[in-house]
């Protein structure tokens, strides 16, 4: 065991450095930010109301100055067509502004950021650099939030606002935000938290597997049953807890955001899941399923060795009893021999 202690305490300690990154990935603007659970890309949110070019343009073409109406009348109505018209050019004009690029500056003329990145402390957004249809865009983080609890993060109550004071003053219900959308947005805070508390739980655990097994390499020649049994149930509750924030992650916050890009590709939002994330805590969970390996192997090794030490002292004490009792059968010399 005097090498192979080294297997469950590189392992853990591996596990404890993964499982803190998970943790706080994010915690500070453009830390880890490729690490996420969720992204949302809202750089071409609202791209439904950009309308369509045809072949006569967008534009209102001229009318008749006098509506076809004589005298005065004819007047009065040129007039009212002309504000009218010119209302609707430059309306027009803001749309083919937006229509330009729409990817790049749809989000700009909105008045919301081009993504929003959900980790499992906090949730930060910004913009892409150097624009949204680059390839290997980076992310341009403005800020994070402080942790996030239930509710305290309303996505929608988010969009709603930075819309409202965008230039065109719309709201979610304006690009066609549904119920179903709404729906899918309440469960992400419920499953940030439950994964954080879990998580936090699993690095509490994985670190005292840790500190357990450099420990370990000093007592277990002492105590080698009582320290490998201690060791190996402490390891099995890191990993057990590993793996419930992983499946929450797997099985709840992917398909959350598969299930928002769905409904809201239709109205330019769109969601990934943070494949990097994943793949870093299914790693943390896989060094100490190895680590609780190795403890169980050793608790079986310390059993058998256990069960040779009873064989040994077993067969001991028998023949120590068979030489007493051939000693005590030997006659001993003395008045009753009936030699003398």
């Amino acid at each position: 065991m005097k090498l192979s202690i080294g297997i469950p305490i590189i392992c853990s300690l591996v596990s404890l450095i993964l499982a803190l990154l998970v943790l706080f990935a994010g915690k500070n603007p453009g830390f880890m930010e490729d690490y996420h659970i969720i992204m949302l890309n809202t750089s071409e949110l609202g791209k439904n109301l950009v309308p369509t070019p045809t072949g006569g343009g967008s534009k209102p073409s001229s009318t008749d100055s006098g509506c076809g109406l004589p005298g005065p009348f004819g007047k009065i109505c040129g007039s009212a067509t002309s504000a009218v018209a010119s209302v609707v050019s430059d309306v027009a004009d803001a749309l083919d502004d937006i229509e330009d690029d729409i990817a790049d500056k749809l989000a700009s003329k909105l008045g919301i950021h081009e993504f929003y990145s959900l980790h499992v402390m906090d949730a930060c957004e910004g913009n892409f650099s150097p624009n949204a249809t680059a390839k290997g865009a980076k992310f341009n983080v403005t800020k994070c939030t402080k942790p996030l609890k239930t509710g305290q993060y309303n996505i929608t109550a988010l969009f709603d606002h930075e819309l409202s004071v965008g230039p065109l003053d719309l709201n979610l219900a304006d690009l066609g935000f549904t119920k179903d959308l709404q729906k899918e947005f309440d469960h992400i805070p419920k499953i940030l938290l439950a994964m954080a508390v879990i998580y936090i739980l699993a690095i509490g655990f994985t670190g005292l597997s840790f500190f357990a097994s450099v420990a370990a390499v000093a007592l277990i020649p002492k105590q080698a049953r009582t320290i490998t049994l201690a060791n190996l149930g402490i390891a099995v509750l890191a990993v057990l807890l590993l793996l419930a924030g992983n499946l929450i992650t797997t099985m709840g916050a992917k398909p959350a955001a598969h299930k928002i890009d769905d409904i809201g590709k239709r109205i330019g939002l769109r969601a990934y899941s943070g494949d990097k994330f994943i793949a870093m805590a299914w790693a943390a969970f896989a060094l100490m399923v190895v680590a609780t390996g190795y403890w169980g192997w050793e608790l079986s090794r310390s059993g058998k060795r256990n069960g040779r030490v009873g064989v040994h002292e077993k067969y001991a004490s028998r023949h120590s009893a068979e030489s007493n009792q051939h000693s005590q059968s030997r006659p001993q010399p003395g008045y009753n021999n009936p030699r003398y």
